[in-house]
C-alpha cells in the first residue's frame, strides 16, 4: 500500500475495447495508432493492414498448432511480449477477443463433468489475461464482434440492444477494466465510432466527452459532429 498526493495520480489508462460488425473499420483503425505497435492477430484479418499500417509495427500471427492449444499459446504470447518487447512498444493490439473466446471455449469444452464449469474456466482465464494486459500501462486496443439482443425499454416497447459478442458474465467482468468501449459503424459513407451510450448501444467513454468520432481519429481528441451541428457552429 502507498499514500500519494493528488498531483501524483497517474494518467487514465488508455484501454480501448471496440466492437462492430465485420467491415466497419475495427482493424483498419490500427494504422492510426501513434508510436510503436505490437499487433496480435487472432482472427486472421491482419491483411487489411498490408498497405497501410503504423510505421513501426510487429505482428504476432497464430498458426494452426497455436490455435489447437490456444490457452497455452496465448499464455506464451503474453509472456513473450512482457519479457522481450514491453519496454520497446507504445501500443498493444489484440484482434479480436470474441474469436479468442470461441477458440478457448472449443478447447476446454467437455473438460469438466458440468458444462457450467467449462464456461467458468473460460471466463476466469480470459479475465486474467485482460487484467495482465491492463497492468502493463500501455495504450491497449482490443476489437470484438457485435451482437444484438431484444429487450424492453421503460415504456414496455421492444428495442434492439447492441453490445460486445462475449459470454454475458465475461463481458460484465471486463468492460469495467476499459476506459473506452466503442462501437464502429458506417453512416452516410463515413466510418464512425460511437463513444457514449444512447440506451441501445452499450458503449462508454471515460477519456473525454466525445459522443462520436471518425474511426480514424479514435486515438485523438477530435469529435465528429452531424452536418446540422457543424453548420450551426459555423
Amino acid at each position: 500500500m502507498k499514500i500519494i498526493d493528488s498531483k501524483e495520480i497517474d494518467d487514465v489508462k488508455q484501454m480501448y475495447l471496440v466492437f462492430g460488425e465485420p467491415g466497419t473499420g475495427k482493424t483498419a483503425a490500427v494504422k492510426n495508432l501513434p508510436g510503436k505497435t505490437m499487433y496480435v492477430s487472432i482472427d486472421g484479418t491482419e491483411g487489411v493492414l498490408k498497405k497501410e499500417h503504423p510505421e513501426e509495427m510487429k505482428l504476432v500471427i497464430l498458426e494452426k498448432e497455436d490455435v489447437a492449444d490456444i490457452v497455452k499459446s496465448f499464455d506464451l504470447v503474453l509472456m513473450t511480449i512482457e519479457r522481450k518487447y514491453l519496454n520497446k512498444i507504445d501500443n498493444l493490439v489484440f484482434d479480436n477477443i470474441s474469436y479468442l473466446q470461441d477458440l478457448v471455449m472449443n478447447q476446454i469444452k467437455g473438460s469438466a463433468k458440468d458444462g457450467r464449469m467449462d464456461w467458468m474456466a473460460m471466463q476466469e482465464k480470459m479475465r486474467s489475461w485482460v487484467i495482465k494486459i491492463r497492468s502493463w500501462n500501455k495504450r491497449v486496443y482490443i476489437t470484438a464482434w457485435e451482437e444484438s439482443t431484444s429487450a424492453y425499454d421503460q415504456s414496455g416497447n421492444q428495442v434492439t440492444m447492441y453490445d460486445i459478442k462475449l459470454n454475458g458474465k465475461l463481458r460484465s467482468s471486463i468492460k469495467g477494466l476499459f476506459t473506452v468501449v466503442g462501437r464502429t459503424f458506417i453512416h452516410n459513407g463515413e466510418w464512425l465510432t460511437q463513444l457514449q451510450p444512447d440506451g441501445r448501444h452499450l458503449v462508454k467513454n471515460q477519456l473525454d466527452r466525445r459522443k462520436y468520432c471518425l474511426t480514424s481519429e479514435l486515438f485523438t481528441n477530435k469529435e465528429w459532429l452531424p452536418k446540422k451541428e457543424k453548420n450551426n457552429e459555423n
